[in-house]
This record gives C-alpha cells, sequence and structure tokens, in this order.
C-alpha cells in the first residue's frame, strides 16, 4: 500500500469517530491531542516511527483521540477490512497487534514520566533531544529539527505558551538551539540531555 504525506497541522482522523484504517507511522511525528470543553487542548501522546494508531477501531470503538500530524509525516494506511481478513487468516498478527496495544500503553505511562515530571527547563530540553532523535541519521547526524508551535510544546509540556516561547528563547541565547529557517533548528543534543537530566 502507497505511504501517504500529510503535512504538519493536518488531521489523521478525529475522536469519537470510527476510523476505517489503521496508521502505521513512517516518518515525522502525529500528536494525539485531547479537546478539552473550554476549547483548550492537551497532547497526550507523540506517535513515532513503527507506531500503529486507531488500534481502538480493531474492537469497534470510536478513536480516543484526535491524530494530528504535529511534523510532516509519512504514514500507512491500512483499511480495518484489510487488517480483519488478514487477522481472519493469520493467527499471528492478532498476537502482533496485541502487542502493539501494550506498547502503546506502555508509552502512554512513560510520557507521564518524561514530559510531566521536572521542571520546565528540564522538560523543554528533553522535548527538543526526542526531535532531533527522531530525524537524525548516519547520513544526517545533526539534522534541522521542525519545532512545533508554542501551543503545541505548552500542550506537551503542560506550560504556558509564553512559557514555552520564553524558554526556546533562552536555549537560543544559550546556543542550545540555532535558527536553520522558520520552522526548523539545529540543537545541541550533548548540552540538551545534560539539561534534561539535571536537578534544576
Amino acid at each position: 500500500m502507497p505511504d501517504l504525506v500529510v503535512p504538519a497541522g493536518e488531521t489523521l482522523y478525529d475522536a469519537e469517530t470510527h476510523a476505517d484504517a489503521l496508521f502505521i507511522v513512517r516518518r515525522g511525528v502525529v500528536k494525539l491531542v485531547n479537546y478539552l470543553p473550554d476549547g483548550s487542548y492537551r497532547i497526550v501522546r507523540l506517535a513515532r516511527r513503527t507506531d500503529v494508531l486507531a488500534l481502538e477501531t480493531l474492537l469497534g470503538e470510536p478513536c480516543d483521540h484526535t491524530a494530528e500530524a504535529l511534523t510532516e509525516v509519512e504514514v500507512c494506511r491500512v483499511p480495518i477490512s484489510v487488517v480483519r481478513t488478514v487477522m481472519e487468516r493469520q493467527a499471528w498478527l492478532s498476537t502482533r497487534m496485541i502487542h502493539h496495544w501494550h506498547l502503546a500503553v506502555q508509552k502512554a505511562h512513560g510520557w507521564l514520566t518524561h514530559y510531566a515530571t521536572g521542571g520546565a527547563r528540564q522538560r523543554m530540553a528533553r522535548l527538543l533531544a526526542d526531535l532531533h532523535d527522531e530525524c537524525a541519521s548516519a547520513e544526517s547526524p545533526r539534522p534541522a529539527v521542525e519545532l512545533p508551535s508554542r501551543d503545541d510544546v505548552g500542550a506537551i509540556l503542560g506550560i504556558t505558551k509564553e512559557t514555552a516561547s520564553r524558554l526556546i528563547s533562552d536555549f537560543r541565547r544559550s546556543g542550545l538551539v540555532n535558527k536553520v529557517d522558520a520552522r526548523r533548528v539545529e540543537v545541541d543534543r550533548m548540552r540538551l540531555e545534560e539539561i534534561a537530566g539535571s536537578d534544576g
């Protein structure tokens, strides 16, 4: 099945709807979002390469979250009807789907520790380091990282967009982040890791 390239900001599927396909992330980052009654939102997880999205649809349940491209993403869209047919014929696929579901639960729990503990500066460093790692490769060990909007950074880290903006400005002044163009930056991965693991 051909992969789909989805621009940053586009929606793959909405919460409370029944998706007609599973989405396998090949490249980029997808944000899973909860929209609140007051119009605000919280990003509850970031999905990356090899993650499978909309697994709940296999149970006939509506999607738990809205899935939107945080960066430009490449996904493989597999119709649910195809997945069900293969699962009926290939028992191993059912086990594989359970494995992906378990992995998603583990990642959701890990998210709470990774982005919800420590000071705001630590959490920002973790996020930027993770985005760097997502883009890095042997051919491009120091890639240009696509920066999420300040609103999205705030929704990921549980801080205001003003705090997110101030921290990114501080990181730029410190040489931790260097602007490449309007949306992309290069980061000092080693120094970010030191901040992410510090006590303050």
